[in-house]
């Protein structure tokens, strides 16, 4: 893409735009699906710890005398003070609330919650929760364990999430030392 005295061309100049574009187009489409699982992960470890002070406010209004109905519309107002009106727990509250004003059953609309959210520990939740509600059995204590162990879970994993960070940041470091040593030693 140069003429007899070395300057770039019209060629040149098209060159440079195509196989930009045609590398840009290709990293892209590998990088998205990546991008998608990350921002997935990231949801759903947001929508997690949201789900635990949800939890959180419906043991202390359930502990307090409040019907399950009434501790779940607490709850919708108290993690709005919380969280912004756009946060996943509060749009998912809405939704429950919305549901029990139409006299759609709290169980069902748990599952639906439970089947969306994609997470295991709320879909046990829902499945526990539903069976619990239909035969009479202690809500309080059923909110409370599971908050419990949905900290406890949180918790390790936030520890084993610290751990493994230590050690890519040091396999990191190790990868570039030698590198480095090189540098200063022809410096």
């Amino acid at each position: 893409g140069k003429d007899e005295l070395g300057d770039p061309t019209k060629l040149t100049y098209i060159l440079n735009i195509l196989i930009c574009s045609i590398v840009g187009t290709i990293a892209g489409i590998l990088y998205r699906p990546q991008r998608e699982k990350k921002l997935l992960e990231k949801r759903k470890k947001q929508l997690k710890l949201q789900f635990r002070e949800l939890l959180d406010a419906l043991s202390t209004s359930i502990g307090s005398g409040k019907t399950v109905v009434d501790s779940f519309r607490g709850a919708y107002e108290e993690l709005q003070i919380i969280y912004p009106q756009d946060a996943y727990i509060v749009n998912e509250l809405d939704i429950i609330n919305t549901g029990l004003l139409n006299n759609i059953n709290i169980e069902v609309l748990l599952m639906d919650f439970g089947n969306r959210s994609g997470d295991n520990d709320i879909l046990s939740f829902a499945n526990v929760f539903d069976t619990c509600y239909r035969k009479g059995g202690d809500i309080k204590d059923v909110i409370k364990n599971t908050h419990q162990i949905i900290s406890d879970k949180i918790e390790i994993e936030l520890k084993i999430e610290t751990i493994v960070t230590g050690s890519k940041t040091e396999q990191t470091l190790m990868m570039f030392m030698p590198i480095a040593l090189i540098a200063i030693i022809k410096m």
